[in-house]
């Protein structure tokens, strides 16, 4: 099943993909049981979008925080891409590694592609890229939360409280 989310996300059909990996993680908790995929991507989102909202850059928790982590990162050096045809593809180094050294090289390689469109004040995108690069998992690499973090909506692009406020005051 893991294969078939990839293919779809190689051939740029995230909506299907969200729907196969949705499937993929009901079906592992009826056979394998164990924790809620829905509550752990709740628990790791808030706790990430709480972290990159900080002044200090904060540290990673977990292994699950840093995958999702990478995930999200994956996805939005992707959508700074400015070629016509944005393919899904651009993801698979990241989403097919298989060691974090793996990781932590295909990361930089996209950053140093796109780091001219990032910009320097980028609170959001400065913290979740530091704690990934300084963050050392334990596990194996869990690909089911890169996939989650690539496919859930971003979090650098997501409008804060404090920019809400900041529209309405003006």
């Amino acid at each position: 099943s893991l294969d078939l989310i990839k293919g779809c996300i190689n051939n740029g059909y995230i909506l299907k993909a969200s729907d196969q990996f949705n499937l993929r993680c009901a079906l592992k908790n009826y056979f394998e049981g164990g924790d809620n995929m829905a509550d752990i991507l709740q628990h790791v989102r808030d706790s990430l979008s709480e972290k990159i909202n900080e002044d200090k850059t904060p540290a990673i928790e977990n292994d699950r925080e840093y995958y999702f982590a990478v995930g999200q990162l994956t996805s939005y050096f992707i959508s700074l891409s400015r070629s016509k045809n944005k393919t899904h593809s651009l993801a698979n180094p990241i989403i097919n590694a298989k060691a974090d050294v793996r990781i932590k090289d295909e990361l930089r390689k996209l950053y140093k592609k796109y780091n001219y469109t990032i910009p320097t004040r980028n609170k959001r995108f400065n913290n979740l890229f530091a704690m990934v690069s300084s963050y050392v998992p334990e596990g194996k690499v869990e690909e089911d939360l890169i996939i989650a973090g690539y496919l859930y909506s971003n979090l650098i692009w997501e409008k804060s409280g404090d920019d809400k406020e900041e529209k309405v005051n003006e």
